[in-house]
């Protein structure tokens, strides 16, 4: 069976309850405010062991076939990250799902790291080289899939669709897209000298995006400097979980990384809770959310009914 995206806070809260043998090397996230990247498959979530290190649990959003490959457990190479399918290790509301467990060494996405492309093309020579002597090939090799550790390494992640049988990967792709700015810094501080003196404020960088503001009006840029989505909102809440809480001259709404509104701009007001994954907002004074997708919640749903009893205490 797959999971909930609205129960994972939940489960990341009290690993106790809900794992049936990851609580003994995970550490409970409390009341801290973690985020839960989405897509199509899966949910991930990057979460610190026992032991200081720190694992991403995939957990699957819809029944689909696991990569269960025994050599991804224990690979043959330092290079690759142990990635291990645990059957049947979550519970929730009385079902058991599969869930993929991958140790990640300490360091950042590729795509946000501040090396230098032509460090980054050395590292990626050095990759290639190694996975063509094992015989690994990712399958989907994107940068988005690769982190530099501190050791001054790179390291795949996400096994799903990895294979032991010879390296097939296209790493000339990965070096063309660096090639073309070698000589590009490629920190936000590096490049913030490109700005308008119209820019008025620059935001961390949350789920990738980078908030600013320009004359006025809200924005998202990449860790380069370059424009996402346009300075366009009246204000602009920072990207969580892929989702966005913004304002427009008819209200407020929620949009995806692609700027597309997944609720519509014409609340007074509306505030996400994190630890259920779904947007709220005040009807006189009655509490009224959306889900992820931005469906309305039914009045017996166990999430808006978790809201309303609370009525919004502690939500971030």
């Amino acid at each position: 069976m797959a999971a909930k995206l609205s129960e994972l806070r939940g489960v990341l809260n009290s690993p106790i309850d809900y794992f049936n043998t990851l609580w003994r090397h995970i550490r409970p996230t409390g009341d801290e405010v973690i985020s839960i990247d989405a897509t199509y498959s899966f949910a991930e979530v990057i979460v610190p062991t026992v032991d200081q290190g720190r694992v991403i649990i995939f957990i699957p959003l819809k029944p689909l076939t696991l990569n269960d490959n025994p050599q991804l457990a224990t690979p043959s190479s330092s290079t690759l990250c142990p990635y291990k399918v645990l059957k049947g290790e979550l519970t929730t509301a009385s079902e058991l799902s599969d869930i993929v467990v991958q140790y990640i060494p300490m360091g950042d996405p590729l795509h946000l790291s501040p090396i230098d492309a032509a460090t980054a093309l050395r590292m990626i020579n050095v990759l290639e080289r190694e996975c063509r002597n094992i015989g690994f090939s990712h399958n989907n090799l994107l940068v988005e899939n690769l982190i530099v550790g501190n050791d001054d390494r790179l390291y795949p992640i996400r096994y799903h669709y990895a294979t032991m049988e010879g390296c097939r990967d296209n790493f000339d792709a990965l070096r063309a897209k660096f090639s073309e700015s070698c000589n590009t810094p490629g920190l936000l501080c590096d490049v913030q000298s490109g700005y308008t003196n119209n820019y008025c404020d620059i935001y961390d960088c949350h789920n990738g995006y980078i908030r600013f503001c320009d004359d006025g009006l809200f924005g998202y840029k990449d860790h380069k400097g370059e424009d996402i989505i346009d300075a366009k909102f009246l204000w602009a809440g920072d990207f969580c979980e892929q989702r966005a809480v913004v304002e427009t001259e008819f209200g407020f709404g929620v949009i995806n990384p692609k700027g597309e509104f997944v609720v519509k701009p014409y609340l007074s007001s509306l505030y996400y809770d994190t630890y259920n994954s779904i947007f709220y907002y005040y009807d006189h004074e009655q509490i009224c959310a959306f889900d992820y997708n931005g469906t309305p919640l039914s009045a017996d749903d166990q999430r808006l009914a978790h809201l309303r009893r609370n009525q919004g205490g502690g939500i971030l």
